[in-house]
C-alpha cells in the first residue's frame, strides 16, 4: 500500500497578483499587430483582384463593341468596413477576463480538494505567495518545520501516555515511576500547576500539565518538552496583584475568582485593619485608640499594616491580590516607597452611565440615592484612578485594563491570561539570563526609575537599531518597534527590538539566524520627513516622484489619488507623497514593493481650486459673490421659505425682509463672537414675536375647552394668557406708532 500524504501545502495568491504575473501585454500587442497586417494584406489583395476583374471586363467589352465602346466612369470604392476589425483594448480585457475565469475555476477546484484532504484528516498548510520566491520559500520552510520535527517523535509518542486523576497518587508513591525534573511545573508552559488532574507518564517520569490542551501537546512531542530547560528554582514565582477601579465595577468578584483559581491570598483593607486591631500589640493598640476617637488612619499607618500583612508566611509562599488600594496618587507613591511593588495592576474600566445605572438598582438601598452626590463621587474616582494608572505606567508599565461591561467569566479569563503571560515571561527571562541568552527587558524591570534610560538603549543598539529582525528576514518589512518596550531583548548589553511575543520567541530560539543585520539595510530604508520640514519643502515646490500621486493607492487599490505633501518620505534620494499617514506607514514597512508603482497612460482631470484673491481681481464680481456669499444667502432664504413667519401688523414680505437681514447679521462669518451672539438673540426674539398670535390662539382655545367641560381654569393660566395679550398689545401699538412717525427709526432699532 502507498503511504498516506502527511501534509499538503496550499499556496494562496491574490487574483490581482495572478493577473500581474501571467498577463503579457507585449504578446497581445504583437498578436494585434499581426491581425492588423493580415487584414491589411487581405484588403490589398481584394483590391488588386477587383482591379484585374475590371480590366478583363473592359477588354472583353472593347472586343465585343469595337469602335462603339464608351469607357464607363470608375466607381469609387466603398470605405473599408472596420466593424469587424480587431480592437486592442477589447483583446487586452478579454485576456484579463480569461485569466480571472481561470483563477476562479482553479480556486474552486483547489478548495474542493482541500476540503477532501481535511475530511481525510490530512493537515493542510496555507501560505501566501504574493511576495517574492525567496520569501515564499522561507514561509514554507518555517511552516513545515513543525510537521517535519513531529515525524521524529513517532516512536517516542508510544512511550508517553496520560493518566487519570484518581491514579495520580498511586504513581506518585510508585517505586518504578519517579518525579520529572520539572516537579510541579508544567514542561509545556513552565507555569506552576495548581491541580494535578492533567498528568502524563513518559519514560518512567511523571509530568504535570495545567490543562488538557497542554497534556495533548506534550503527548505529541514528548522528547522536545522532556529535554526542555527547567525553571531556575531560586526564582520566586508568587504573584503580587492589585485591582483598582471605580465603584460598582466588579472588583470584589474578580479578586475572589483570581484568588481561588491561582491560590493567592485575598487581601482587603478593612479586614486587615480589623485583624490587627484584634491583636494585642503596640500597633493594634494605636489603631484601636484612633478608631475609638473617631479618627481615620493615616496613609502611612495603613501601608505599615499592609506591609506587615504581605510579609506573613501565607502571602510570601502563595502570593497575594489586593482589592481597591491604592485609591489616590499619594497612596500609590507611598506603597512603592515602603517596598510594596505589585507585579501587575488590574484597572477595571466602566463608563459613568453604566456605573450610575448599577447604583440606581434598588438592591441594598432602602432610602434612595442622591444622583448629584453619586456623580461627584464617580468623577472623583475617575480623576484619581487616571493619576494612579499614569504613575504605574510611567514607573513599571504594569497597568492592565479590563472591561467591566463584559461578563464575570470574561473578566476572569482576561486577567488570568495576562497574569500567566507575565509569569511566563519572567520564567523564560530568568532562565535565559542565567545562561547568557537573550533576555526580555520586561522581566529585568529596567524602567526609567531603575536604569533603562534612553542613553542606555542608544548606546546598546545593534545595526538593526529599532527594527524587528524577524519581520525583515521573513517578510522584508521594515517594522520599527521603538515604542514596544515589553518586547525588547537584551544580551551582553546589546538591545534587540521585536514587534510581538511570537517574533520575540523566534529571535530567542534562532538567534544566529536573525542577529546579523545586512550591511545595506539602511540603504533600502525609507526615511520619514518631519511635518514641519515637509511643509517647507511643499512651499519650495519640490518635485515628487509619480507627479505627486500616492504609490500605495496605485498598487493596492488601483486608484489614482493625489498625495498630501505633509505625508512625505524620502527613498533612494527620491521624494514620495502619500494620501494619508496609513499609506506612509505601508511604504515605510515595504518600500521595495511600492517603488515599482507606475502611473497609467491617462491621468484623471485635476480640478484646481480658484483662489478668492484671483476672483476678487476679476472684472466680473458675480463669481466672487457666489463663492463668498452664495451659501450664506441660500441658507437664509431656506430659513425664511421653510418657516414662513409673519410679524404682528406687518406683511409677509416685510417680515421676510427683516428676518433675512437679521439672519445675515447673525451668521456673518466675519463677526466677532459677541456680535454673533447678540444678533442671534435678536433673531430668536423676532421669531418668538412672530409666533405670539399662534400662542394666544391655542391658549384661548384651551380656555374655551375648559369652560365647555366645566373644568377649573387656574389663576396662573389666566395670568399667562393675559400676559400674552399685553405683550401683543404693546407690540402692535409700538408698530403703529413707528409706522406713523418714523419707520426708519423702527427699522434701525430692530435691525441694529
Amino acid at each position: 500500500t502507498r503511504r498516506t500524504t502527511e501534509v499538503i501545502v496550499n499556496l494562496k495568491i491574490n487574483k490581482r497578483r495572478v493577473v500581474e504575473r501571467l498577463y503579457n501585454d507585449e504578446e497581445i500587442k504583437n498578436k494585434y499587430n499581426k491581425l492588423m497586417e493580415d487584414r491589411k494584406k487581405a484588403h490589398e489583395e481584394a483590391k488588386e483582384k477587383r482591379k484585374k476583374e475590371r480590366e478583363e471586363e473592359k477588354k472583353k467589352k472593347m472586343e465585343e463593341m469595337g469602335e462603339n465602346y464608351v469607357e464607363e466612369p470608375i466607381e469609387e470604392e466603398e470605405p473599408e468596413d472596420t466593424s469587424e476589425a480587431p480592437d486592442l483594448a477589447k483583446m487586452q480585457q478579454e485576456a484579463k477576463d480569461a485569466l480571472n475565469a481561470r483563477f476562479d475555476a482553479d480556486a474552486e477546484l483547489i478548495n474542493d480538494l482541500v476540503s477532501k484532504f481535511k475530511e481525510k484528516r490530512i493537515e493542510v498548510v496555507e501560505i501566501s505567495s504574493d511576495g517574492t520566491i525567496e520569501n515564499t520559500h522561507k514561509k514554507i520552510k518555517h511552516n513545515l518545520q513543525k510537521v517535519l520535527e513531529e515525524r521524529e517523535y513517532l516512536y517516542e509518542r508510544a512511550l508517553a501516555y496520560p493518566i487519570d486523576p484518581p491514579e495520580v497518587p498511586f504513581h506518585e508513591k510508585s517505586y518504578v515511576i519517579e518525579q520529572s525534573k520539572f516537579g510541579k511545573f508544567s514542561p509545556v508552559s513552565l507555569l506552576p500547576c495548581k491541580t494535578l488532574d492533567y498528568a502524563a507518564v513518559y519514560r518512567g517520569r511523571l509530568y504535570y500539565m495545567l490543562n488538557a490542551e497542554e497534556r495533548e501537546e506534550f503527548l505529541k512531542r514528548p522528547v522536545e518538552y522532556a529535554q526542555k530547560d527547567t525553571v531556575p528554582l531560586e526564582i520566586s514565582y508568587t504573584s503580587k496583584c492589585v485591582v483598582i477601579g471605580p465603584p460598582k465595577t466588579g472588583k470584589t468578584s474578580l479578586c475572589k475568582r483570581i484568588a481561588s483559581t491561582e491560590g493567592l491570598v485575598y487581601l482587603k483593607l478593612a479586614q486587615i485593619v480589623k485583624d490587627f486591631s484584634d491583636i494585642d500589640c503596640v500597633l493594634g493598640d494605636t489603631i484601636k485608640k484612633r478608631l475609638r476617637e473617631g479618627q481615620e488612619l493615616s496613609d502611612e499607618q495603613i501601608i505599615m499594616l499592609l506591609k506587615k500583612r504581605v510579609q506573613m508566611k501565607d502571602c510570601v509562599e502563595n502570593g497575594w491580590i489586593l482589592e481597591n488600594y491604592p485609591k489616590t496618587l499619594q497612596q500609590a507613591q507611598l506603597l512603592i516607597q515602603y517596598g510594596i511593588s505589585p507585579d501587575i495592576v488590574f484597572s477595571v474600566q466602566l463608563s459613568v452611565e453604566e456605573q450610575l445605572k448599577r447604583f440606581s438598582s434598588p438592591k441594598g438601598y432602602k432610602f434612595g440615592l442622591d444622583k448629584r452626590i453619586l456623580s461627584a463621587r464617580v468623577a472623583s474616582f475617575a480623576s484619581e484612578i487616571g493619576k494612579i494608572e499614569a504613575f504605574f505606567t510611567m514607573q513599571f508599565d504594569n497597568i492592565r485594563k479590563i472591561d467591566s461591561s463584559k461578563s464575570e467569566w470574561f473578566m476572569e479569563d482576561t486577567a488570568l491570561s495576562q497574569l500567566h503571560q507575565l509569569i511566563k515571561i519572567k520564567q523564560t527571562s530568568a532562565r535565559n539570563y542565567q545562561k547568557g541568552l537573550l533576555t526580555p527587558v520586561y522581566l529585568l524591570k529596567l524602567d526609567a526609575k531603575e536604569g533603562l534610560k534612553k542613553s542606555l538603549i542608544s548606546e546598546g543598539l545593534t545595526k538593526w537599531h529599532t527594527l524587528c529582525p524577524v519581520c525583515y528576514r521573513h517578510e522584508r518589512k521594515h517594522v520599527s518597534c521603538k515604542r514596544k518596550k515589553e518586547f525588547v531583548l537584551e544580551k551582553e548589553q546589546k538591545f534587540y527590538f521585536t514587534c510581538g511575543e511570537e517574533h520575540m520567541e523566534m529571535l530567542i530560539n534562532s538567534y544566529k539566524n536573525f542577529a546579523q543585520a545586512p550591511a545595506n539595510i539602511w540603504d533600502s530604508m525609507a526615511i520619514r520627513i518631519p511635518m514641519a520640514i515637509a511643509a517647507e519643502k511643499a512651499q519650495e515646490g519640490i518635485h515628487y516622484l509619480l507627479d505627486g500621486y500616492c504609490p500605495v493607492s496605485l498598487l493596492d487599490s488601483g486608484k489614482v489619488e493625489k498625495g498630501n505633501p505633509l505625508c512625505a518620505l524620502k527613498y533612494k534620494n527620491m521624494m514620495y507623497s502619500f494620501k494619508n499617514h496609513s499609506a506612509t506607514n505601508k511604504m515605510l514597512e515595504t518600500p521595495h514593493k511600492y517603488e515599482t508603482a507606475k502611473l497609467p497612460a491617462k491621468l484623471p482631470v485635476v480640478k484646481e481650486k480658484v483662489k478668492l484673491a484671483t476672483l476678487a481681481k476679476s472684472p466680473n464680481s458675480i463669481p466672487f459673490l457666489e463663492e463668498t456669499l452664495g451659501q450664506l444667502i441660500t441658507n437664509g432664504l431656506l430659513e425664511i421659505g421653510n418657516n414662513r413667519h409673519k410679524y404682528p401688523k406687518l406683511s409677509i414680505k416685510e417680515t421676510g425682509l427683516k428676518l433675512f437681514a437679521l439672519y445675515l447679521k447673525a451668521h456673518n462669518p466675519n463677526n466677532t463672537g459677541y456680535m454673533s451672539k447678540k444678533y442671534k438673540e435678536k433673531m430668536r426674539n423676532f421669531v418668538e414675536d412672530c409666533e405670539l398670535p399662534t400662542k394666544i390662539y391655542h391658549e384661548t382655545m384651551k380656555k374655551g375647552q375648559a369652560y365647555k367641560k366645566s373644568l377649573k381654569w387656574e389663576e396662573f393660566e389666566e395670568a399667562h394668557l393675559n400676559g400674552l395679550w399685553d405683550k401683543y398689545g404693546n407690540l402692535t401699538a409700538q408698530i403703529e406708532k413707528e409706522k406713523t412717525t418714523n419707520f426708519a427709526s423702527y427699522f434701525h432699532q430692530r435691525l441694529y
